[in-house]
C-alpha cells in the first residue's frame, strides 16, 4: 500500500517530464521551420531577379560574395559586359549573400553551379571573416555531426554565443571613460549598442538594444507579429501590429522603434525623426538609437544633427569603430580636415588593434596630400595587409577554385576597392585558370582630392565599404575589363 502513491508520483514526473521535452524539442522544430523560412524569403526574390536575367544563348557568369556583391555591382556588371561584348549575350547571377563569412557561400556553391552552370565564377569574399561574430561550419568526420551543425537552430545557438561572449566583453572593456570624445561637451544617458548599416536602410530587429520597459504576453506577441510582417515586407500589416501594442501600453519604446522602420521604408523622414526622438525621450537614450537617428540625419544631409547623434553614442562605446568612420565621413564632406585627423587619432589611442582605423588614418594623409605623414603608418598597414586573409579564408577560397577546376570552370578573383592584388594572388600556388582583378589604383585615383563620399556609402572597411552606385559601376568595369580582355582574349 505504501509504495503506491510513490509509484504514482513517478509515472506523473516521468509523464511531466515527457511533456516538457516534447514541447522543447517542437519550439525547436517550429523556430528551425520560421528560420528557414524568413531565409527562403530573402532568397525567393533573389532568384527572381537571376531567372530574369538568364538568357538562353548568353554566357553565364556567377558573381560570389557578401554585402559588397549583394544586389550591388552584378546588375552593373552585365550591363558592362553586353556594352563592350559586342556580339556575346551575357547574363549575370547575383549569388551575394549578406551577413555570411566564406563558408556559407562555399556551402552553396555546388547546389549553384548545378542550377545555374556558369561559364565563369567571379568572387570576392573574405571581409566578414575577420573580426565578425560568425561561427566558421564544424568538419567533423560523423555524418550525425554534420547534420546536427547544417541545422539553422544550431547555427543560430553558435551565432549567438560567440555574439554574446563578444559583447560581454566589450560591456567589460567599454566603461565610461574620464577623457571625452573630441567634441562632445555633456555625457550622454548609457548607451550599448552598435552603428546600423548603409544609413540605417537595413532590417533593424536584430540590432534593437531598446527596453521601454516590461512587455506583457499581448504586447510581446504583436511585437513579434509586427516585426515578421517587416521582414516578409508587408509594410500594413506590420503597422497594424505595432499600432496593436501602443493602443495596450502608449509607453512601449520597441513599438516606437518597429514604426520608425516602417516609415523609413516609405520615406518618412519627418515621422520617423519625430518616433526615434520618442523612444530616446522614453528610454532616457539607446545607443542603437542614436546611432539609428544618426543614420537618419547622414542619410538627408543633416551633418551638424548627424554629429551630434553619433557623438552621444560614442561617449559611452569607444569601441564602435563604425560611428568614427561616419563622423569621419560628415568631416571630409564638410572639409574639417583637422577634426578628421582628431577623430581618427583619438579612436587608435582607445583601440590601438584596430586594422581598419590604421587604413582610413593612412588614407585621410593620403587624400591630403601629406606623404611623409601617411608613410609612417605605410609598415603598420603593410603587415596588416600581408596577414588580411587569415587560414580560415585561404583554405575556402583553395576548395573553392578546387571545385571549379573540376568542373572546368574559369575563375575570377576580386579584391576589394583599395585593397593590393598582391595579397589576393598569394592565396593560390597556381593561377592557371584564375584570373585577378586590382581595384587599388582605379580606386584610389577616383577618391583623391576629398572624393571619397561619391564612391562609398560608408568606411566599414577602413579604407572601402559599400559602394555607390558610382562605385559599383567602377568596379562593374573593372570586372568586365578582365573578362573581356584576358578570359575571353576579346579586342
Amino acid at each position: 500500500m505504501s509504495n503506491e502513491p510513490r509509484s504514482e508520483f513517478r509515472t506523473t514526473l516521468l509523464q511531466k517530464t515527457g511533456l516538457v521535452l516534447f514541447g522543447i524539442f517542437l519550439c525547436l522544430v517550429l523556430l528551425e521551420s520560421g528560420l528557414r523560412i524568413g531565409g527562403a524569403i530573402f532568397y525567393f526574390l533573389q532568384e527572381s531577379e537571376n531567372l530574369r536575367s538568364l538568357r538562353a544563348n548568353g554566357y553565364r557568369i556567377m558573381c560570389l560574395g557578401e554585402s559588397t556583391t549583394a544586389k550591388q555591382y552584378p546588375p552593373f556588371l552585365e550591363e558592362a559586359l553586353n556594352r563592350r561584348g559586342k556580339d556575346i549575350k551575357f547574363s549575370v547571377i547575383d549569388k551575394g549573400m549578406p551577413s555570411v563569412n566564406t563558408d556559407v557561400i562555399l556551402e552553396q556553391l555546388e547546389v549553384n553551379l548545378d542550377k545555374y552552370k556558369p561559364d565563369l565564377v567571379v568572387v570576392m569574399m573574405g571581409i566578414n571573416d575577420q573580426g565578425l561574430h560568425m561561427p566558421q561550419q564544424v568538419k567533423g568526420s560523423s555524418g550525425f555531426v554534420q547534420w546536427l551543425f547544417s541545422l539553422r537552430v544550431c547555427k543560430l545557438a553558435r551565432f549567438l554565443r560567440l555574439h554574446l561572449t563578444a559583447k560581454m566583453q566589450e560591456i567589460r572593456t567599454a566603461k565610461p571613460s574620464a577623457v571625452q570624445a573630441p567634441g562632445l561637451s555633456e555625457p550622454p544617458a548609457e548607451v550599448k549598442g552598435k552603428k546600423l548599416k548603409n544609413f540605417g536602410l537595413s532590417s533593424g530587429q536584430e540590432l534593437l538594444g531598446v527596453s521601454g520597459g516590461r512587455h506583457s504576453a499581448d504586447e510581446q506577441k504583436f511585437l513579434s507579429d509586427g516585426w515578421d510582417a517587416f521582414s516578409r515586407g508587408d509594410q500594413e500589416q506590420a503597422e497594424k501590429a505595432f499600432n496593436e501594442v501602443l493602443a495596450k501600453n502608449p509607453r512601449n519604446a520597441q513599438a516606437y522603434y518597429g514604426l520608425s522602420w516602417i516609415y523609413r521604408s516609405t520615406n518618412r523622414w519627418e515621422s520617423v525623426e519625430a518616433l526615434l526622438l520618442k523612444v530616446i525621450e522614453l528610454t532616457s537614450g539607446d545607443a542603437v538609437v542614436y546611432c539609428s537617428l544618426g543614420d537618419l540625419y547622414l542619410f538627408q544631409k543633416k551633418y551638424e544633427q548627424a554629429e551630434a547623434a553619433y557623438k552621444k553614442a560614442e561617449f559611452f562605446n569607444n569601441k564602435n569603430e563604425n560611428v568614427t568612420f561616419s563622423l569621419v565621413y560628415i568631416y571630409m564632406i564638410q572639409k574639417r580636415y583637422a577634426d578628421a585627423e582628431k577623430e581618427l587619432k583619438w579612436y587608435i589611442e582607445k583601440n590601438p588593434k584596430n586594422d581598419r582605423c590604421y587604413r582610413r588614418l593612412m588614407l585621410f594623409y593620403q587624400e591630403m596630400g601629406k606623404a611623409k605623414e601617411a608613410a609612417v603608418y605605410e609598415p603598420t598597414v603593410k603587415s596588416l595587409d600581408d596577414d588580411f586573409y587569415s587560414l580560415f579564408t585561404v583554405t575556402n577560397y583553395r576548395n573553392l577554385k578546387a571545385i571549379l577546376d573540376r568542373r572546368k570552370i574559369k575563375l575570377v578573383c576580386v579584391q576589394y576597392p583599395m585593397r593590393k592584388v598582391s595579397v589576393l594572388k598569394k592565396i593560390f600556388a597556381s593561377s592557371d585558370g584564375v584570373f585577378f582583378v586590382d581595384n587599388e589604383g582605379v580606386f584610389k585615383a577616383a577618391v583623391a582630392g576629398g572624393h571619397i563620399h561619391e564612391y562609398f556609402l560608408d568606411m566599414f572597411g577602413g579604407d572601402f565599404g559599400h559602394c555607390t552606385s558610382l562605385g559599383n559601376k567602377l568596379l562593374a568595369e573593372q570586372i568586365a575589363g578582365v573578362v573581356i580582355k584576358e578570359v575571353l582574349k576579346m579586342r
